[in-house]
């Protein structure tokens, strides 16, 4: 059996419990829609039948994807209470609850993540994201991070007026020359303003403009990537196979960020075959994730080098240490995950 098999099939779990775990944040982690202080997130356990047990990680973020930790549980609970199609609308749930199963089906069998989804490469590395906030502590978190070895950098943009963005990715470009810089707007913009930042940065070199327009602007974003040598990736637009089809319908556009927390595992993984498919660049990223989740994102970066040409799993570098442990090893932008472990390797202090 496929350890992640449909997960309206769980006649080999004899229960399920939920969890709500805090992860108190180093800084506070803002984008253009809202942010947070401490990260909030539930755990499902999944008991196996012959007492092995699975944890999956739901990590919702109510200004990305508008779930919450309140609305995740009970998507959860009515689930588990005979409503499957409960989870259509609820993928963080969705993800956490397909994380738990592969887990405890895995250890069972004492396999490994990584022998269930083999990797091209033995390493990745990611980028590490610069929040909505003042110059000055920009400049300094900027300072540090590449004092630790990051060479590329994700700039949120949005939570100000355009002449403070602008501002700020050229402060950052003249100070650290060599940095790789990718730009996040998290839906802030229209059309109009995103031609006009992208004028007013022409002289910087933007590697990509994550997410410049609202969810449901696929046209105006294809008119966008039309103009311009900078890559436009969706993310708020895609968080299901129905988005990735009217994406591909769009030629011009040509890059995605795929998240397990807004699309589910089982079906990020059906999108990056099919991007890779249709010649489409993808990022994995996610939402403030720790490393329980972000492990399985970084394993699925890992198997799928071949499309995936941005990697953005750095919320675990913003958390202090809490309660799961395990998994994902980072040495400054560099990730690895561990071969020798079963399942994914995380557990729950």
């Amino acid at each position: 059996m496929d350890p992640l098999d449909d997960v309206a099939d769980v006649a080999d779990v004899a229960g399920f419990d939920l969890v709500v775990v805090e992860h108190e944040l180093t800084m506070p982690f803002a984008i253009a829609g809202g942010g947070m202080d401490t990260a909030r997130a539930v755990i499902v356990r999944a008991e196996l039948a012959d007492g092995t047990i699975g944890l999956g990680e739901a990590a919702p973020f109510p200004a990305v994807s508008g779930e919450t930790v309140e609305t995740t549980i009970a998507a959860l609970q009515r689930h588990l209470n005979g409503a499957p199609d409960v989870l259509v609308d609820a993928p963080a749930a969705r993800c956490a609850l397909e994380q738990a199963l592969l887990d405890a089906r895995l250890r069972a069998f004492g396999r490994s993540l990584l022998a269930w989804m083999p990797p091209a490469v033995s390493s990745i590395d990611t980028d590490i994201t610069l929040p909505v906030g003042p110059v000055d502590a920009a400049m300094t978190f900027v300072d540090d991070v590449v004092g630790r070895g990051f060479h590329a950098l994700k700039v949120k943009i949005g939570g100000r007026d355009l002449a403070a963005d602008v501002a700020i990715v050229r402060a950052v470009h003249t100070d650290f020359p060599r940095l790789e810089l990718l730009l996040d707007g998290n839906c802030a913009y229209d059309l109009d303003t995103a031609r006009e930042l992208l004028r007013l940065l022409a002289p910087v070199p933007v590697v990509l403009l994550e997410q410049p327009l609202p969810r449901d602007a696929l046209d105006d974003a294809a008119v966008l990537q039309a103009g311009t040598d900078v890559v436009i990736c969706l993310d708020e637009s895609l968080r299901g196979l129905d988005d990735l089809e009217a994406i591909l319908q769009r030629p011009t556009l040509r890059s995605i960020n795929v998240k397990t927390m807004k699309l589910g595992l089982r079906s990020a993984l059906v999108v990056l075959d099919r991007a890779a498919d249709a010649g489409l660049a993808c990022m994995i990223g996610g939402m403030v994730e720790s490393r329980l989740s972000m492990t399985i994102s970084a394993a699925l970066a890992m198997h799928r080098p071949d499309t995936v040409r941005h990697v953005d799993l750095d919320t675990p570098l913003f958390m202090r240490p809490g309660p799961i442990e395990g998994g994902i090893l980072y040495d400054g932008p560099t990730i690895v995950v561990p071969a020798g472990m079963v399942g994914h390797g995380c557990w729950l202090r």
